[in-house]
């Protein structure tokens, strides 16, 4: 509270500090030229030629002034664009990657998809044993499925334990 009654009794202490400015300079902007109409018209034209001289060296120091800021503002512009422009192509490079992904989850799936397909359609196996205590059939489940080691999908894996 005590801050922001300080920040605006400095405002306020600014704020008239610059009117009582303002109006210093319009009074002698006014003397001036009260002493202009005095004057002969000649000593006048000279006078006012003198101001012109006087505002357009006033114009050039402010302008030789503010170039430098101007600049280091358009080169700070510069730089952001160019960061901007970085992470716009590093935020592309990872939806790119994001998409390539899901594409490659996608073609997983329907080889998983497949593969339980045809060993749905296959029957089932039997293997024959020509040792004496053990049946002459017996079934192998098909469902056990090893997924392939060299893929590059980094992804959960789906198995059907049916």
């Amino acid at each position: 509270m005590e801050e922001s009654e300080e920040q605006q009794q400095q405002l306020k202490q600014n704020a008239s500090h610059l009117l009582e400015q303002f109006q210093q300079q319009m009074k002698i902007e006014k003397n001036k030229e009260k002493e202009l109409d005095a004057m002969y018209p000649e000593d006048a034209a000279k006078q006012w030629s003198r101001y012109d001289q006087q505002w357009n060296d006033d114009q050039q120091l402010r302008l030789k002034l503010l170039r430098p800021i101007l600049n280091e503002r358009q080169n700070q512009l510069i730089q952001q664009l160019h960061l901007f422009k970085q992470q716009q192509k590093d935020i592309y490079e990872k939806q790119r990657l994001l998409i390539d992904d899901m594409e490659q989850a996608r073609k997983y799936d329907l080889i998983e998809k497949q593969k339980m397909l045809v060993i749905q359609k296959e029957p089932v196996q039997s293997i024959v044993y020509d040792e004496p205590n053990h049946p002459i059939e017996q079934i192998i489940p098909q469902e056990i499925l090893i997924p392939p080691t060299d893929s590059k999908f980094y992804g959960r894996r789906r198995f059907n334990w049916n």
